[in-house]
């Protein structure tokens, strides 16, 4: 990185550079805030910035640029822009030569450069510059390199100076070897004529006759320029008065109408002691003159920069040593004149000390190592300075030689690097302060890593294991022989390689891994399960796992533990339900006993005027048992459900009726059915309960009337993945009242078996329980959104079908329907239930068969015998009835099957997943329900 010290500006100060450190946003750099930095980081930094030297640092592998207020004079207009700046960015027409810094240094180096020569763009212009560049490591409190130190001393001046002296001594030797004769003159002093030869008429523009016959002075000082002509007249007459040679150099009038500059050269002949002849010749020097004018202006530059070159210069010559020429700053350096010095002593009072304080003798000054070798000669000295001070500078020897290449003399440069020294070393005192805390640290993770209880290990990323610390064999009993240069696959549990596998890639791919956790086995064969946490640096998997065995176990115990707690609560539920059920179920055995008692007795005495008030109390007692049942059953999700397509805007309207005699008139009731509403596949007799019971609970808390609004849509699997359901389609029903709403406790509850905000003997707290288990059992879902005074909305999310079917909403007659004399085989393990079939059948003209259990009902199948259809219980002993029709579709594929049950726990035919010509019935029944449905199915076999 080229870095050049110009002579600072006032603007630019350590005050100032401190301020654009503190106030740059470093967290957009891989630096990060300052706060962060290391402490040797921000330690370097404070020392730069006080430095005067131009210096930079260049931090991490991309070299982020930090530097002094000396360095900011040398990126000229580009500061501050380069500030925080990679180095290859700050500088790209010198990014190679960067680049190649960073590497060496980083790989270990430091390096010197002498006149190293750029084209660098600065001050809005491009600069041909040279440096003495050096450039050393940074490391960090562990002894890694985290940076570049760069000290930099700019010799532009001093190599643009010898090169434009070397320059104008080449044009005034050229200068010197450039005079050509114009011609000769001869002037008759008596005559007062003038006789010229051809080539000099030519250069004055004077007719050649005219002058080989001869003209007068006047007419030759008329040529001369006006400015010199009485100088000439003044030294012609000198001559002739003196008799000495005649020499001048002046301008004149050249033919092209430009004045040249002419040395004219002669003397004055006398006769008797009087003039009497003028002869001489005339010599253009007009190059000559130009170059001397260029070469004056050339070392009238030389001077101003040899006198304003921040270092000190000094010229000497040989053999003596005599100091010829020095500029002020060599004085303002060694405190001391230097000029005169005496002849006899090549270095006067010059005293300088090497490093190791010894007394350097003056042969090897570098002068008098340049003069000697011809070589440039360098050295750094300790210089005892003129107030008795030591100091440190930089002495650069080098040979003058003239145009024979002979040595003639030297250039002593000077550099103060006193600053420059005294930071080295404190450099060096850090860097000694660094390398033993570095060891100190080593020496802390090496005790880590000894007494460390985790596993601590370093893989390659393919998981071999290239390091271990002792806690492997504490833990798990392997030692280095048995884990290094294999991977872990061995150790762990089958159930966890998969996952481990898939965690290792990720780790390889630069994701670090926390918290993950997987089972080793130990060398005693038992597992041990790990937590790791582990990261990828420069190549390495640097892995930490700790034994977290017993934190399993305790959890386990802890689940253990809330298992039983849960099953308590449960038992407490069970009790709960045993009281509420026995409760219902005893008023409701109090009125069918107490009802079928007054029958009996009535009958007895002959009395049968009342008799059907008592038998209607009873089938009313006995159709409350069934729809306690079919709560309980719902809240349990293990009812037996007539499964279809339904056309849900259909359902709902059929209810509108049912609904405003059930709410009466102080509720309103309000549709917003969607026109393109999906069917949906689901019990509607179920379904209407839900709803009818969602509406009762409505007006109940709408004392005062108000508004009952229910409302369909259909929601896709996008609109359900962001209602964080299952992504598949769904019909919503929406509930929506004006009531006086819920808190945030009771909704969290409200769907709790027997949870009831109602009057002691109002409520039994199964219906929003009920709702719930249907819902769940349909694959649906279901939401209450509900604020205290701002009414309720209950969310029925239902499944979409996908069969293309539907099933309709037509009023069915009441009247059973029957066809005589097919034969039906009825398969019920409960006598009494058995016998109320068989006399219904009976009833409705059909002819019966009867079996008490599968084995049996099998055996009519092995006579020659007609079976039109099958009646069975689904909750037989041993075979179930659901098997049963299994086995009897396996011999008669297409016989009609009608399974009867108040409860089942099997799947397929809780989801209605029923084969065809097989139907499902739901105790308790009325016979019209059972008559229809044995008519469709043998209307089903018939067709």
């Amino acid at each position: 990185m080229p870095n050049s010290l110009r002579p600072a500006e006032p603007r630019i100060d350590q005050a100032t550079i401190t301020k654009l450190l503190h106030q740059f946003d470093w967290s957009t750099t891989p630096l990060g805030v300052i706060d962060t930095w290391p402490t040797a980081m921000r330690s370097i930094v404070d020392m730069m910035l006080a430095v005067p030297v131009a210096m930079t640092t260049m931090w991490g592998k991309q070299g982020i640029m930090i530097y002094n207020a000396g360095y900011a004079v040398i990126a000229g207009s580009r500061h501050p822009e380069v500030f925080g700046l990679p180095v290859t960015a700050a500088w790209p027409e010198a990014a190679d030569f960067n680049q190649s810094i960073l590497d060496q240094v980083f790989a270990g180096k430091s390096l010197t450069y002498q006149k190293r020569n750029f084209m660098l763009h600065r001050n809005g212009r491009n600069e041909q510059v040279w440096f003495d560049l050096s450039y050393s490591p940074i490391f960090d409190q562990n002894g890694e390199i985290i940076g570049v130190m760069a000290l930099v001393v700019e010799i532009t001046a001093q190599v643009l100076a010898e090169q434009q002296r070397h320059r104008a001594e080449e044009r005034f030797q050229l200068a010197l070897d450039a005079g050509l004769l114009i011609g000769t003159w001869d002037w008759d002093i008596v005559a007062d004529r003038c006789i010229v030869d051809p080539r000099f008429a030519e250069y004055f523009a004077l007719d050649p006759t005219l002058a080989s016959q001869g003209v007068s002075v006047e007419t030759m000082l008329e040529a001369i320029h006006p400015d010199d002509q009485a100088t000439i007249a003044q030294l012609i007459q000198s001559a002739i008065h003196s008799g000495q040679s005649y020499r001048a150099e002046y301008r004149v009038l050249h033919r092209d109408g430009d004045y040249r500059w002419v040395e004219a050269n002669g003397f004055c002949i006398f006769e008797h002691n009087q003039p009497q002849r003028f002869p001489g010749v005339l010599i253009d020097i007009t190059e000559r003159k130009r170059r001397e004018d260029a070469l004056e202006h050339s070392e009238a530059r030389l001077r101003a920069i040899f006198d304003t070159l921040p270092v000190g210069l000094v010229f000497a010559e040989t053999p003596t040593g005599r100091i010829t020429d020095g500029n002020a700053h060599v004085e303002q350096i060694l405190r001391h004149p230097v000029l005169p010095s005496p002849a006899t002593e090549a270095y006067g009072e010059w005293i300088a000390y090497d490093e190791h304080n010894q007394l350097v003798p003056i042969e090897e000054y570098p002068l008098a190592i340049a003069v000697k070798t011809g070589q440039v000669s360098e050295r750094d000295f300790h210089y005892q300075r003129g107030d008795g001070t030591r100091a440190w500078i930089k002495v650069i020897g080098g040979p003058v030689r003239d145009l024979d290449n002979t040595i003639t003399g030297g250039l002593i440069t000077i550099i103060d690097i006193d600053r420059e020294k005294r930071t080295e070393t404190q450099l060096q005192a850090l860097n000694n302060d660094l390398e033993g805390l570095v060891a100190q640290r080593t020496r802390e993770r090496d005790r880590i890593w000894l007494v460390s209880q985790d596993l601590l290990g370093i893989a390659d990323p393919a998981g071999n294991w290239l390091a271990i610390n002792p806690a492997w064999q504490r833990t798990l009993g392997w030692d280095d022989s048995d884990i290094l240069g294999r991977t872990s696959e061995w150790l762990e549990h089958p159930d966890d390689h998969e996952r481990t596998r898939q965690e290792v890639a990720k780790l390889a791919n630069g994701i670090p891994t926390s918290y993950f956790e997987n089972r080793f086995r130990s060398r005693d064969g038992e597992y041990h399960w790990l937590s790791w946490t582990a990261v990828l640096d420069n190549g390495y998997l640097y892995c930490v796992a700790r034994d977290i065995s017993n934190e399993k176990q305790r959890q386990a115990e802890i689940e253990r533990m809330q298992t039983q707690l849960r099953q308590s609560q449960k038992m407490e539920a069970i009790g709960q339900l045993t009281g509420g059920i026995a409760h219902d179920f005893n008023n409701i055995l109090t009125s069918i006993l107490g009802g079928l008692d007054l029958l009996q007795r009535r009958i007895n005495v002959g009395r049968f005027d009342t008799i059907e008030r008592y038998i209607n109390s009873a089938i009313k007692s006995a159709k409350r048992a069934a729809a306690l049942t079919q709560r309980l059953l719902a809240f349990s999700r293990q009812q037996a459900l007539d499964v279809q397509p339904i056309n849900i805007n259909s359902l709902i309207q059929s209810l509108d009726d049912l609904l405003q005699r059930s709410l009466g008139e102080q509720i309103q009731v309000a549709t917003n059915l969607s026109d393109d509403v999906w069917r949906v596949r689901t019990d509607a007799n179920q379904l209407e309960n839900a709803l009818l019971n969602l509406a009762i609970n409505a007006r109940d808390a709408m004392p005062y009337g108000g508004i009952l609004t229910i409302s369909t849509s259909n929601i896709d699997a996008q609109q359900a993945n962001q209602l964080q359901l299952d992504p598949h389609e769904y019909v919503l029903i929406e509930v929506i009242d004006t009531g006086t709403g819920m808190s945030s406790e009771v909704i969290e509850r409200a769907f709790d078996p027997f949870f009831t905000t109602k009057p002691l003997g109002q409520g039994t707290g199964l219906g929003l329980s009920m709702i719930y288990g249907f819902i769940k059992q349909i694959g649906g879902h279901i939401q209450i959104e509900s604020q205290l005074e701002q009414g309720t909305s209950v969310k029925l999310y239902l499944p979409r079908d996908q069969s293309g079917l539907e099933h309709g909403f037509a009023a069915e007659s009441a009247q059973a329907r029957s066809i005589e004399g097919a034969t039906i085989l009825v398969v019920e393990d409960d006598e009494a239930v058995r016998m109320v079939l068989i006399d219904v059948l009976d009833e409705l003209g059909y002819h019966t068969l009867e079996a008490e259990d599968a084995s049996s009902a099998l055996t009519f199948f092995e006579q020659p015998t007609t079976i039109d259809l099958v009646i069975s219980d689904i909750g037989l002993p041993k075979t179930d009835g659901y098997d049963l029709a299994l086995q009897i579709r396996q011999r008669y594929p297409t016989l009609p099957i009608l399974l009867v049950s108040g409860y089942t726990d099997r799947a397929a035919v809780r989801s209605g997943e029923l084969e065809p010509q097989m139907e499902l019935l739901s105790k308790p029944f009325e016979i019209t329900d059972l008559a229809n449905k044995i008519h469709d199915l043998l209307q089903q076999g018939h067709t």
